[in-house]
């Protein structure tokens, strides 16, 4: 996964308004299925 994606989900998940916590637990899930 390349840090554009990432980054671009970042930015969706936090226009949506997800929790903080949510993004980050989604992150390292990202993370460790690597």
């Amino acid at each position: 996964m390349s840090l554009k994606i990432i980054s671009n989900a970042w930015k969706t998940m936090l226009r949506r308004g997800e929790s903080v916590s949510e993004v980050v637990a989604a992150m390292a899930a990202v993370g460790m299925s690597r």
